[in-house]
C-alpha cells in the first residue's frame, strides 16, 4: 500500500511515465493566478487543501456545483481506454496545453486506485466548525434525526448566525410507529436488510421471528430439537485428512 500510495504522487518504484506531449518549459503561466491561488491552496506531505472557490449565500447554482464536485466519483469509466500496447490512458477533463491524456502502465493504474482506499482505522470525515461534536451551534445544523426527544429547545443557543439561518424546504416524513431515542449501534438483522437486501426475521408462515426465551439446558434444548425435526446431537468430529486424502476424495 505505501509503495501505491508514492506512485501516484509521482515518487518511489511506481513513477508515472514521461509524455512525448506532456507540458514544456517554455510555455506561458499565469502569474496573477497562480498567485491568487498559492495564498488559498496548501499542499503537503500529499494532501492538497483548495480554498480558491467562493460561493456566496444567494448563489444557490454556484452550491449546487460545489456539492456536486465534492460528491464526484474518483474516476470516471467514460474518460478512459485501453491502448494497443496495453497501456492505460486516461482523458484531462481540463488539458493544459497539449496533453490531453494522462498515460500509465496497468500497474501504475492499479497503483493509483489502490491510493484511494482508505487506511484502516483512520475517519473518513472530519467535522469542524458549526459540525464540529462540541460546536455550542451543532443542534441548530445538525439532522432532527440526531437529536434526543428529551431535547429541550430553549437549552440551545438561539443566537443568530453570521449569514442566515437555513429554512426547511420539505416536509419530514410522517411515520406510524413512535418516535424512537437515536441509537449508536445497529443489530444484525438491520445490517443484513441494508447490505443483502435480506430480511433475516422474516418466518415462512409469514410471521416475523422474534426471541422468546434463552434456553442453556442440554435436555431441554435436546427436547426441543427433536420435537421440530432438527438435529439434537453434534455432527461426529472427523480424523484429520491431509491433502492427498482430499483428492482421493474428490475424485
Amino acid at each position: 500500500m505505501d509503495a501505491c500510495l508514492e506512485g501516484s504522487l509521482g515518487i518511489g518504484d511506481l513513477v508515472c511515465l514521461a509524455l512525448a506531449n506532456s507540458r514544456t518549459d517554455d510555455e506561458p503561466d499565469h502569474p496573477a493566478q497562480n498567485l491568487l491561488h498559492a495564498r488559498r491552496t496548501k499542499s503537503k506531505r500529499g494532501f492538497d487543501i483548495h480554498g480558491a472557490v467562493r460561493v456566496p449565500a444567494s448563489d444557490r447554482e454556484g452550491r449546487d456545483r460545489l456539492l456536486r464536485y465534492c460528491a464526484r466519483a474518483p474516476l470516471s469509466l467514460e474518460r478512459f481506454a485501453v491502448l494497443p500496447d496495453g497501456r492505460i490512458a486516461y482523458r484531462i477533463k481540463a488539458p493544459r496545453g497539449k496533453q490531453t491524456h494522462g498515460v500509465v502502465t496497468p500497474l501504475q493504474f492499479l497503483a493509483r486506485l489502490c491510493a484511494l482506499i482508505p487506511p484502516p482505522v483512520i475517519p473518513l470525515i472530519g467535522l469542524h466548525g458549526v459540525f464540529a461534536p462540541h460546536s455550542a451551534w451543532r443542534m441548530g445544523v445538525v439532522s432532527l434525526s440526531e437529536r434526543g426527544a428529551g431535547t429541550d429547545a430553549s437549552t440551545t443557543r438561539t443566537e443568530p448566525p453570521a449569514l442566515a439561518e437555513p429554512q426547511a424546504t420539505a416536509q419530514p416524513a410522517v411515520g406510524t410507529g413512535s418516535k424512537r431515542q437515536p441509537r449508536t449501534d445497529i443489530d444484525w438483522a438491520t445490517l443484513l436488510r441494508r447490505v443483502y437486501d435480506l430480511d433475516a426475521l422474516a418466518c415462512r408462515c409469514g410471521g416475523r421471528l422474534r426471541v422468546i426465551a434463552v434456553i442453556t439446558e442440554p435436555a431441554v434444548t435436546r427436547a426441543i430439537l427433536d420435537s421440530v425435526g432438527l438435529l439434537s446431537q453434534p455432527p461426529p468430529v472427523a480424523r484429520a485428512r491431509g491433502p492427498d486424502d482430499l483428492d482421493s476424495a474428490a475424485e
